[in-house]
């Protein structure tokens, strides 16, 4: 596990031009989103989320914009996913080559878009209909997270193996003892970093300053370091890893 964390920093590093870029640009869309829909999105210090309540009284015609700039927002959040992914494939792998990286992010950035879309409406209806029955949220929080983990690898494989989402899904079924540990230590991982800035955020700001210094952190720091850290996990069911740190 060390080598990969050690792996994925050299990486975040190597790459912080394009994580400061993407890091501005989804930070802008995030704050339009909040500044033009407030009532429905809110900021907590472990991320942002929805206003159920106020979402299921919106009328069709209010959620065509916030819909649009949503989809604004999870598509530069795919580019950021397929760019890192495939950098880290090429320097764990050292096939550096610019013309195949740029074909390699035209091919892949479809396929990753669809199963973001579809894996955010299915996590959607999935609220709704918790909402609508009264379901206690620890229950769909469970749900959710056995969720993550049967899906975790699967825009890896997309991306890193260059198949669509069915070919994805036969690869991590024939690897699936290989990877079948490394989604807790993908979340084991994610969660200490949380706790830590967390604690640290608690003895430095108030909780209102709070929220937004995570926001910040997440989106400049835990979004691309974790993408980067899970290309690296999925990249062990490779059985050689060239490049030594």
């Amino acid at each position: 596990m060390l080598f990969e964390l050690r792996s994925s920093w050299n990486v975040y590093r190597t790459g912080l031009d394009l994580v400061a870029l993407s890091g501005i640009v989804i930070l802008l869309s995030i704050l339009v989103l909040l500044f033009l829909f407030d009532d429905y999105i809110y900021i907590s210090v472990t991320g942002i989320f929805l206003r159920i309540s106020k979402i299921t009284e919106i009328d069709l015609f209010g959620l065509v914009l916030p819909l649009m700039v949503f989809l604004l927002v999870m598509g530069i959040y795919t580019l950021v996913f397929v760019t890192l992914t495939i950098a880290t494939r090429e320097y764990r792998s050292e096939e550096l080559s610019r013309n195949l990286f740029i074909k390699q992010i035209l091919n892949s950035y479809p396929e990753v878009y669809k199963f973001l879309l579809v894996w955010f409406l299915i996590q959607f209806n999935i609220t709704i209909f918790a909402y609508v029955l009264s379901i206690d949220t620890f229950y769909i929080s469970v749900v959710f997270l056995i969720m993550n983990y049967v899906i975790l690898f699967i825009p890896y494989a997309i991306v890193i193996e260059g198949v669509d989402f069915d070919t994805a899904i036969r690869k991590l079924l024939l690897f699936r003892r290989e990877l079948a540990l490394y989604p807790f230590m993908y979340a084991v991982v994610g969660i200490v970093f949380y706790i830590a800035i967390l604690f640290l955020l608690d003895l430095l700001f108030p909780l209102e300053i709070s929220r937004y210094v995570m926001l910040f952190i997440n989106t400049f720091f835990l979004l691309p370091f974790m993408i980067i850290l899970g290309a690296n996990l999925y990249f062990n069911k490779f059985s050689l890893s060239i490049r030594k740190i």
